[in-house]
């Protein structure tokens, strides 16, 4: 891991929270002619939640209650994707990501950047 990732996830880890990226897998039936069925699956994550700025909701699809969110790449198992949905250890609420950036100079994942609602 390089200086940057380090220092990234070191900041995410010391002012964010533990989340969970939620994602739908298909499970196949017992029997082949059994349908199969759709479990959410919970991948935890080190996340850091914040707010878009007046300028960036002006004349744009962003939303007042949008929130923007830093995923770290730490340990993620994962790379977050639209059809995810990102959900909160310490609280009850689940977010519908909606756009995702990865932050990887160098070839490296440091954090991904969501827009979320």
């Amino acid at each position: 891991m390089t200086a940057h990732a380090q220092q990234a996830a070191s900041v995410i880890r010391r002012h964010g929270t533990v989340g969970y990226l939620l994602r739908a897998v298909e499970v196949a039936g017992e029997f082949p002619w059994e349908p199969g069925s759709t479990q959410m699956t919970a991948y935890p994550c080190r996340i850091l939640i914040g707010s878009f700025r007046g300028l960036e909701l002006a004349n744009t699809l962003i939303q007042v209650n949008d929130v923007r969110v830093l995923i770290s790449a730490e340990g993620l198992q994962i790379t977050p994707e639209t059809s995810d949905v990102l959900q909160l250890s310490n609280m009850d609420r689940t977010f519908q990501i909606l756009a995702t950036r990865e932050a990887m100079p160098a070839g490296v994942p440091l954090y991904y950047e969501v827009h979320a609602r």
